[in-house]
Order: structure tokens, then sequence, then C-alpha cells
């Protein structure tokens, strides 16, 4: 069980831990001034892909289609250079107090084929004869070559959990609260059936496994106090039961606008929204109680938000 007191003997300013990404081809995706757009990991060759503003959610394939969402919907899928495709609307689902979501997704990840996306619904409980302001949650799943999303009843509503993330093709990480804060998710096991894999006496959240399996980041704590802490995994993450407890390998800095962190295609580095908009940090040695960095922090968009990291090339220019 991680305490505050034991994650922060490892932590180190954000600075501190940060150095520019290394050359590869792979792009950004992230939200600036409300519209998608995609630039190379060092900062370079921004194309921005929407217009219109209210967009956010934004993520990618390997192949660098885009999904997002402006406003409260639907989903808009995109070829990597801004290019309609088609767009898939969600339905209203239940809430685990009784009540049903509308129809806003939010928190979208497609898996690395493009095949299918996960998404959240995320409201405010107001139920009848009880208190205020809980926040309810579920996870839903669609195959990405429909106009209406997939029927929920395919792979389940996984009440309590949100932010999505794909380790493989059919298994996701999701987060929630209290005794479920880090889970996996296999498809097809229906309603709440994901497995626990941390559940630390903190609150944590809002994370990533990198490509390799072998190093976990995820917000910690909340408000001013936030971090983002990093993980040294060891055991098998893409099947099976969740593997054993990983080991803390260090934690940036506080900061209460640290979010979304997002792993490069080579597990080496990772993209975070912090209050200096998106960061870029770049390990050279990684491990229980260890990370090593050369270099000052790298913020390759002062503006920028929510990032998502992947193998594609950013388009030359936006489609016309």
């Amino acid at each position: 069980m991680l305490s505050r007191r034991a994650l922060l003997t490892a932590a180190v300013a954000m600075a501190a831990l940060a150095a520019p990404a290394a050359a590869s081809p792979s792009s950004i995706v992230y939200v600036d001034h409300g519209n998608v757009w995609s630039a190379r990991p060092d900062g370079s060759h921004k194309v921005k892909l929407t217009s219109g503003g209210h967009w956010h959610s934004p993520t990618q394939s390997d192949d660098g289609t885009i999904a997002a969402v402006q406003g409260t919907g639907p989903i808009r899928l995109m070829a990597r250079d801004g290019r309609p495709l088609h767009s898939i609307r969600t339905k209203a689902a239940r809430s685990a107090d009784g009540g049903t979501f509308a129809p806003r997704p939010v928190d979208l990840s497609l898996s690395p084929d493009g095949s299918k996306l996960a998404y959240s619904y995320v409201a405010y409980s107001c139920p009848v004869a009880s208190t205020c302001g809980s926040i309810q949650r579920s996870i839903f799943y669609t195959r990405t070559n429909v106009r209406t999303a997939t029927p929920q009843s395919k792979w389940g509503n996984q009440f309590g959990v949100s932010d999505p993330e794909w380790v493989t093709n059919s298994r996701a990480l999701v987060f929630g609260g209290s005794g479920s804060q880090v889970d996996f998710d296999d498809l097809g096991g229906g309603d709440y059936s994901f497995a626990n894999w941390l559940s630390p006496n903190a609150d944590q959240g809002d994370g990533e496994l990198s490509r390799d399996g072998r190093r976990l980041a995820t917000t910690f704590f909340y408000g001013a106090d936030t971090v983002i802490a990093f993980f040294a995994v060891t055991g098998n993450t893409r099947s099976g039961p969740p593997p054993a407890q990983p080991e803390v390998a260090c934690s940036t800095g506080t900061d209460a606008k640290l979010a979304d962190p997002s792993w490069s295609p080579d597990s080496k580095s990772i993209a975070v929204q912090s209050k200096d908009g998106i960061e870029v940090l770049r390990f050279t040695a990684y491990g229980a109680g260890l990370c090593e960095t050369a270099g000052s922090g790298k913020v390759i968009v002062r503006t920028g938000q929510t990032p998502d990291w992947g193998p594609a090339d950013p388009p030359k220019r936006r489609a016309r």
C-alpha cells in the first residue's frame, strides 16, 4: 500500500526529470485552444486538424487514424491529416446509482489496430433522497467501423471506472475510485468484469502502461498535491491475471494541472499535461527507485492539453 510519504521520498522536480525526446517516426495529437493538432515529439511541424473549437479527448491508432469529440458528441473519426471519415453516435446508459448517463463520450482511446474505441461517461450524481455531489462514471467499447456505437451489452457496462487506455487490442487499463484505482479489463466479461491491480491508500488514476509493459505512469493525489508517479513493472501485463505490484521508480513535483500521461512508441519517453503546457520527458535509466535523464525539460506546446502519442508521423498539412 502506497502512502504519500513512501511515494514522495522518491520524488524529483519535473524539470530535473525531463529531457528532449529523441527523433523518431511518431506524433503527438493534442488539443490547443479548443482544436485538435498533431506535432512531432520535439514540438516541430505543428498541424491544426480541426476548426470550430470545443474539441476534446483526442486519441490515435497506430496508423494515425484519430478520434475526437466536438462538444457533447458524436465521436468523430478522421484521417491523420484531419480529413473526416465518419461519426459514431453513442447511446444513453445506466449509471451505478440507478440513474441514466446522457450520451456524452469523453476519455476516448483507440485500440492500437484502430478496430475498437473505448470511451467514458462521467456525470455528477444526485439521486432521489440522497446527497448530491458524487461522481458516476462508466466505460464502454465500440467497434470503429459503425455509425452507431456497438450495443453496450456486447462488452458490458464497466461501472465506476473511467480514463481507459489500451494494453492490447482486447485488454484495457481502467481507473476507478477507492478499491479499484488501477484495473485491467478484458473484453467480453460483461458488466463489472475488470480485475483490480493497484489499490493504494491514496487517490490514483489517469495513467498508461508503456508499449513494452514495463513502465506505468499514473496521476497520484489531487488538486495542488497532484504528481505523476512512475512505476517499474514486472510480469505479464498483456494477458492473464494482474501481475505483481509494481515498484515505485520516482515521481514528479506537485502540479494541479498534471494529467494524461502518454508513453512514446519506444517506451522510453512520455508526454504529460502540466501547468506549462505539454511536456516531453525522456528517461535514460529506469527501474525500482531509479529514474535518470539528461538535459532540461522540453515544453512542446505551452497552451496544449491532453496529449496522445502514437507511432504515425504527423501529416505534411491539413486536408483541404
